[in-house]
């Protein structure tokens, strides 16, 4: 796991339109060199970039879909559905574990 740090000193003012994750959410990087094996787990709400996907829990718990973005089946399926130059994926994407 990634530590993050919250304190950027960047303010993004509220309802600017940005991509918000609330806290006890998952993030993968989804694009680049670090696709799929840059995962952290944000224990505030914050606001993220594009090259991130927040994994929202709904009616599961979070730490076990955190668990389950290291698990080698994830990693395989994720690998196989990378794209493009940068290596990427769609944040649309559906992955069946």
């Amino acid at each position: 796991m990634f530590t993050l740090n919250y304190e950027t000193n960047v303010r993004i003012p509220e309802n600017e339109g940005f991509k918000t994750a609330p806290a006890n959410t998952p993030l993968l990087c989804v694009e680049g060199g670090s696709a799929g094996r840059k995962l952290g787990f944000v224990n505030q709400t914050v606001c993220f970039g594009n090259k991130l996907c927040a994994f929202n829990a709904n009616n599961a718990d979070a730490k076990w879909i955190y668990y389950i973005l290291q698990s080698s089946l994830f990693q395989k399926q994720f690998d196989s559905l990378k794209h493009g130059l940068i290596g990427g994926v769609s944040t649309k994407l559906e992955i069946m574990l």
